[in-house]
């Protein structure tokens, strides 16, 4: 009986498992790629605003 009992619960963790860990990748997945897209935008951002102050120095 407790092998099969045994057998039945790790059947049903990797059936409840499976789906869980699978979603967990699939939103750190897309996760991190917002962010990423997030920081370059605020990169670039960072970097027009450095080049319109030096075009406005160099102008005066």
């Amino acid at each position: 009986m407790p092998k099969y009992f045994y057998r039945l619960i790790l059947f049903t963790l990797l059936l409840v498992a499976a789906p869980v860990v699978s979603i967990g990748m699939i939103s750190y997945h897309i996760a991190s790629q917002d962010i990423e897209r997030k920081v370059n935008e605020g990169n670039a951002q960072i970097l027009l605003q450095n080049q319109m102050r030096i075009e406005e120095v160099l102008k005066m």
